[in-house]
């Protein structure tokens, strides 16, 4: 026997898909989709396609919310439902990762190395304002699903000499074990160009550690 269709189908995935399946749109299923969007107007097709079949476009920021009514999805439509975090992971009391560093000072970065997540402006400020005498180090957690790596960056960075400590990881870890990297920082830098929410800042905050970041979109929130 046919299952009942459901009253709501909920997607999230990228690249979005807005077209609602032809049965469940004939059986009066309703289609919500979860969809952030990180700077500037969304494209044109998207605003069309929600329009016309979207009933509630699901945003994590009142940021992203107006960016999408401004390219003229209406209001009504979408729908701000902030990001979280879990409590019981993201906390002050998290033991902190030991690190392979003396230095007492750690900034650290936890994002994608794309250029929308800025770890260039990172990298650049880092290297003009600390010296390898400094008592500070840069921890990088990278995104490995983004597949970029900065491996080659850093190294050309190293061979040019008289570099303050860069630590540099890569590799997929858990939620826990990126709390534990949280713990061991003195701060999380996040220098973005565009973000729809920027999850490591407020799991930065959860876990008691202060934030520099970017004064523009989400984060103001």
């Amino acid at each position: 026997p046919l299952r009942a269709a459901p009253a709501v189908r909920v997607r999230h995935r990228f690249p979005p898909d807005f077209t609602p399946r032809a049965a469940e749109k004939a059986a009066g299923t309703k289609l919500a989709v979860i969809q952030p969007w990180e700077f500037g107007a969304p494209p044109v097709d998207w605003v069309r396609a929600i329009g016309s079949e979207v009933e509630e476009l699901w945003v994590p920021s009142e940021f992203v919310r107006q960016s999408f009514v401004a390219g003229g999805v209406p209001a009504e439509r979408v729908v701000t439902i902030p990001n979280g975090f879990d409590p019981t992971i993201f906390h002050p009391d998290v033991a902190a990762m030991p690190l392979p560093t003396s230095k007492r000072f750690r900034f650290l970065f936890v994002g994608g190395s794309i250029s929308r997540k800025g770890y260039d402006i990172l990298l650049r400020a880092y290297l003009e304002e600390f010296t390898p005498a400094d008592d500070v180090s840069l921890i990088i957690k990278d995104h490995a699903y983004y597949q970029n790596r900065l491996d080659s960056v850093i190294g050309q960075i190293r061979a040019g000499g008289r570099t303050p400590e860069i630590l540099y990881y890569w590799e997929n870890v858990l939620p826990h074990q990126v709390a534990h990297f949280y713990a061991a920082a003195s701060c999380l830098v996040h220098p973005f160009r565009g973000e729809g929410f920027a999850l490591p800042v407020l799991e930065a905050m959860a876990t008691g550690r202060p934030v520099i970041v970017t004064d523009a979109g989400p984060v103001r929130e």
